[in-house]
C-alpha cells in the first residue's frame, strides 16, 4: 500500500451553517466518519488564496465584490488519492448530501483567490447544467417518431452546438445558447 503523500483535507463553506452547528452538520460529520480531516470555509477567507486557506498562512486578501462568497455550499478537497474520493463521493450519494460546488486543489488553481476559484467553479456547474439540459430535450426529441419536419432545423442546431467546445473566455456566452437551445426544444416538446 503507497503511503499518501498528502494529508487529507477538505475545506467546506456551509452558507446557512455558523460556526457552532458545523461539526454537527451532517457532512462534516459524514467526513469526520471515513476519518478525512475537515475545516469550516468563512466569508473572510474568500478573499485569500486557496494556498493560504488551506495552510492557513496569512496573506495580502482580495477585497471588495470579489470576495464574495457564493450562495451555495462549496467543498474543496487536498490530499485524497482518486478511491478515497470516490468512496467520499459515493458516501455523498448514499447520505442524500449534495455540494454542487466541488474542486480538487490542484498547483494550478492554489494561487489563485477563493473567490476566483469559487466563481470557475459556478460557472462550470452552470455550463454543465446547461448542456444536461439541452442534451435531454434532445434525445426526448430525437426519440419521437414520426418527427415533424418543423423539428428538423432546430434539432440539427441543437446537435451542433451540443457538439461545439466553449471557447475559453467565452464560457457564460455559451452556457445562455444551450439554455435558450434547451427552451426552444422544450416549446417543441410542449405541442406534441
Amino acid at each position: 500500500m503507497r503511503a499518501r503523500t498528502q494529508r487529507e483535507l477538505v475545506l467546506l463553506y456551509l452558507p446557512d451553517t455558523g460556526a457552532d452547528d458545523f461539526a454537527g452538520a451532517p457532512l462534516p460529520r459524514l467526513l469526520q466518519s471515513l476519518r478525512i480531516n475537515c475545516r469550516q470555509l468563512t466569508a473572510d477567507d474568500f478573499g485569500r488564496t486557496v494556498a493560504q486557506v488551506f495552510t492557513g498562512a496569512p496573506g495580502v486578501a482580495v477585497t471588495g465584490d470579489d470576495a464574495v462568497p457564493p450562495a451555495a455550499p462549496l467543498m474543496l478537497m487536498q490530499g485524497l488519492e482518486r478511491p478515497r474520493m470516490d468512496k467520499l463521493l459515493q458516501a455523498m450519494r448514499e447520505h442524500d448530501l449534495q455540494v454542487d460546488l466541488k474542486a480538487v486543489v490542484t498547483p494550478q488553481n492554489q494561487r489563485w483567490p477563493l473567490c476566483r476559484l469559487a466563481g470557475e467553479i459556478g460557472r462550470e456547474h452552470q455550463l454543465m447544467n446547461a448542456y444536461f439540459a439541452l442534451q435531454g430535450r434532445y434525445k426526448a426529441l430525437r426519440a419521437v417518431s414520426p418527427q415533424p419536419e418543423s423539428w428538423t432545423e432546430p434539432l440539427a442546431r441543437a446537435e451542433t452546438l451540443l457538439n461545439t467546445r466553449p471557447p475559453e473566455d467565452g464560457a457564460e456566452a455559451h452556457t445562455r445558447l444551450l439554455q435558450q437551445m434547451a427552451d426552444e426544444l422544450a416549446s417543441l416538446q410542449a405541442g406534441l
